[in-house]
């Protein structure tokens, strides 16, 4: 009995894992609309195409402890890159916390050049960040992360949109 409890817990724990999570992305000037060709499962690549500013990174049913990288790159326009959005909790069933960060990369570079932390919330919750004294010409990118802590009997998942400009 107990090797069969064993297994149906070693069960349940893996399916727990298989969490999907989507990011898109698109100019705000556009319509939003589903197409296939517009989902990105959890952006797992860093991107390898440039977008001008600015764009909405739209973030869908992100797990806890997961992240998605934009799928552009992008140019500031001077020294600086803005950031502001709304992140929330998706199905809070069980009005637990969330908490995100937000990381900001140059090409060419594997180490975050600086990242902005958005405060725990309930619920949800804006923000706005500028990142400063940026190389007017390099080309930047954002990974967007659940920092919520995982916990197998709660989904703690986030969704919600980051404008760059």
């Amino acid at each position: 009995m107990k090797k069969f409890l064993s297994a149906v817990l070693a069960l349940a724990m893996c399916m727990s894992l298989c969490i999907s999570a989507f990011a898109t992305e698109k100019a705000p000037t556009e319509e939003p609309t589903l197409m296939e060709t517009d989902i990105i499962a959890r952006a797992a690549t860093k991107p390898t195409s440039e977008e001008d500013l600015p764009y909405d990174a739209i973030v869908t049913n992100l797990s806890e402890g997961t992240g998605t990288y934009t799928r552009y790159y992008f140019a500031p326009s001077g020294t600086d890159i803005e950031i502001s959005g709304t992140l929330r909790a998706v199905e809070d069933k069980n009005d637990t916390s969330r908490s995100a960060k937000i990381y900001l990369y140059q090409v060419g570079n594997n180490s975050s050049v600086d990242s902005y932390t958005v405060e725990q919330f309930l619920g949800s919750t804006s923000f706005s960040h500028t990142f400063k004294n940026l190389d007017e010409d390099s080309h930047y990118f954002l990974d967007i992360r659940n920092t919520t802590p995982n916990n197998i009997a709660q989904d703690r998942w986030i969704s919600g949109t980051v404008t760059i400009s």
